[in-house]
């Protein structure tokens, strides 16, 4: 009980990180404020590249773990799966919105309702598990590891059962209190799981005595049921077995029947060989459907320029990404125990990202990197309010402007309650002739209106 105390005590503590799924965006916390940073300059909201490197070399194992969850959506078939599935329900929102004449969403009518519905679910089981399943709890036990089917739709049009593992798990809470319950392990889980122990690897190689101060369930899901089916698992077998189950639809289903093969394989070695051998031809014989798929992607989104660009763009990483993963089905799992942490922006480029300092006032108070051309970083940021857009109003969430900190337009200066509640209306006040707002055209581009 007195580690689960110490558990406990941690709970709530805030993420050092956070990767925007299907928006290709991360925001790495800081922890710092512009007073700790010697070269902040108040007057352009600049600071050094000295301090820059600074930034970037505390915050490392943060941005290690966000961009391995950049490495998983852009180079395995879950991951850009999950991609199609929301550019086709993305596809039914846009058809219900007002523009060109306002940014009103006026809900899915019954034509295409049950496609979303259809759509919406096989993205919810894609999933699994999402942290506010476990929020406020520690896991201390697994009880059984058991299946649940669920319908998935095909972009075919044709609907298939697919297994889903549930995990069944006792915890505690704050109270002390001991509870059973249960959960979907499948993307959510091996996601976090996989970016939790390797980004762990980059902090023991920062520091050897380091001890992890993280204890959100999510990312102990992945270990914890590892080793309940197979407790003498070594720790790199399991996070290779984790990664190459993102290769396939049913991914969590694929993870616990292999980890309990290895079990009960002779020679473990000789397994994980054969496995990794399978796993790379299974992919190399995926990806012209796969890229079939894409080019689809690629016409939806075609009378839309910007996004166009974008999405071109990040299909062009997608197919590398699938290429370099059937060549090495585990390469991140190789670069990450090799210690050669710099090489996996080798295999799969990071994507845009935002320092997050801890100051009150909002206004420019973060920090945007990018190894794009500025035109590129732009028009990414584009998609990046397009699909935040979508997310939102699909769901009518009030919410701030992804990119409201680091933003010095006159829209912003003179609409920030705007921009903190209803960034969309953006669209319908803005004058785009007196700056180039992203999110004013990310909404314009929902239905391929395109503003000069």
């Amino acid at each position: 009980m007195e580690n689960n105390q110490k558990l406990l005590d941690s709970l709530g503590s805030k993420y050092s990180g956070q990767y925007l799924i299907n928006q290709f965006f991360i925001r790495i916390f800081t922890g710092k404020t512009k007073a700790e940073i010697r070269s902040y300059d108040y007057e352009n909201h600049s600071l050094s590249e000295e301090d820059q490197l600074w930034l970037q070399g505390l915050s490392f194992p943060a941005l290690y773990h966000e961009h391995l969850h950049y490495v998983h959506e852009m180079s395995t078939v879950v991951g850009i799966w999950g991609f199609i599935y929301n550019i086709i329900d993305l596809s039914i929102f846009c058809e219900y919105v007002d523009v060109p004449n306002s940014s009103v969403f006026k809900g899915i009518g019954p034509p295409h309702a049950e496609l979303h519905r259809k759509v919406s679910n096989t993205i919810r089981a894609f999933n699994g598990g999402m942290p506010a399943d476990l929020e406020e709890i520690i896991i201390t036990q697994i009880i059984s590891v058991d299946e649940t089917t669920f319908t998935a739709f095909m972009v075919d049009g044709e609907e298939i059962a697919k297994k889903i593992p549930l995990v069944v798990f006792k915890y505690i809470d704050r109270n002390k209190r001991i509870f059973e319950s249960s959960l979907l392990l499948n993307k959510y889980y091996l996601y976090e799981g996989l970016a939790h122990e390797l980004d762990q690897l980059v902090e023991i190689r920062k520091n050897p005595q380091y001890k992890s101060h993280r204890v959100s369930s999510e990312y102990r899901v992945l270990r914890l049921v590892g080793h309940f089916l197979n407790p003498n698992i070594e720790d790199r077998q399991m996070l290779e077995i984790a990664s190459m189950s993102l290769n396939n639809w049913d991914c969590g289903n694929w993870f616990v029947r292999t980890i309990t093969e290895l079990k009960d394989a002779g020679d473990k070695s000789v397994f994980m060989h054969q496995l990794k051998s399978a796993v790379g031809k299974q992919i190399a014989e995926s990806i012209l459907e796969v890229k079939f798929h894409l080019s689809y992607m690629k016409r939806a989104v075609a009378n839309r320029i910007v996004i166009s660009e974008a999405v071109n763009h990040m299909i062009a990483i997608m197919e590398q990404g699938l290429q370099r993963r059937a060549a090495s089905p585990t390469f991140e799992i190789d670069v990450s125990f090799s210690g050669r942490f710099d090489e996996l922006n080798k295999y799969v480029p990071i994507c845009d990202y935002m320092y997050v300092l801890e100051d009150t006032d909002t206004y420019m108070k973060d920090f945007l990197g990018t190894h794009l051309t500025p035109l590129l970083s732009f028009d990414l940021k584009i998609f990046l309010c397009f699909m935040d857009y979508y997310f939102t109003m699909s769901s009518n969430n009030e919410h701030c402007c992804p990119l409201n900190s680091c933003c010095n337009f006159e829209f912003r200066k003179k609409n920030a309650t705007i921009c903190v509640s209803q960034p969309r209306l953006a669209f319908d006040l803005y004058n785009p002739e007196h700056d180039r707002c992203p999110y004013f055209f990310g909404v314009a581009y929902t239905r391929g209106h395109n503003p000069k």
